[in-house]
């Protein structure tokens, strides 16, 4: 049972383990021809979902499963409201411009270029650009972040899934291996019934035979006696 467990335990982190890149990826320089870069590329109408801003962005890495991302990103003014949970971790600090975050409790940030913020997955909030922008952000969670407990809850569910059909295997395992012992001692009772039904039958045969030659032999006995009194009369 240990062991079979273990195997399972195994097999999940193991699945979990062929998505993450275990080679380090050549080095990225940082420098103004980067900026450049941006500077070439055209500002474009931008909305997630939570508003429309005016963006341009250039993104330097990206992790070999598509969970993980760098980049520069610049905006206008404009305003995000995001009134569901954010769907990732984002570390964002400021080049340039000035950003204003209020969180859902009323708490409001103003942030200046050399400073920077965390939104933590399921974050909610507005996010109000009042001066031209630009950041370096770093993202992580862009499919599925690990340290977000619905990560952990979705895991333990299929974990207990796999135990359940598990235990469910051995349980009918269990129960058709005690089929096939209880059919087999039917079997050998049946056997051992016919077999000492066969014994009682040749032993009462053989009764009936010895009892039938008594027999035969007393009625040959008395009739020689009747003759031998009949002589010994006459």
């Amino acid at each position: 049972m240990k062991q079979s467990l273990l195997f399972i335990f195994l097999i999940l982190n193991l699945n979990g383990g062929f998505y993450t890149n275990l080679h380090a990826a050549d080095l990225i320089r940082l420098d103004k021809s980067v900026f450049a870069d941006l500077l070439n590329t055209e500002f474009e109408t931008y909305n997630a979902g939570y508003g429309e801003l005016t963006t341009r962005e250039y993104e330097l890495f990206t992790s070999e499963d598509e969970n993980f991302s760098i980049g520069i990103w610049e905006a206008k003014r404009g305003e995000e409201v995001i009134d569901t949970p954010y769907p990732y971790n984002e570390f964002m600090y400021v080049l340039f411009g000035q950003v204003v975050v209020k969180n859902s409790d009323g708490q409001t940030n103003i942030f200046n270029p050399g400073q920077g913020f965390i939104t933590p997955k399921d974050w909610m909030g507005s996010i109000t650009i009042t001066e031209d922008l630009a950041i370096i952000y770093a993202i992580d969670g862009l499919k599925q972040t690990k340290n977000d407990r619905r990560y952990y809850q979705e895991n333990e569910i299929q974990l207990c899934m796999i135990l359940i059909i598990f235990f469910l295997f051995l349980d009918c395992t269990f129960a058709f291996y005690v089929i096939l012992v209880l059919q087999k001692q039917e079997k050998d009772v049946n056997r051992i019934k016919k077999k000492v039904k066969e014994e009682k039958g040749k032993k009462r045969e053989k009764e009936e035979k010895e009892g039938g030659k008594e027999e035969r032999g007393y009625t040959i006995s008395s009739r020689a006696a009747g003759e031998e009194t009949f002589h010994t009369t006459s």
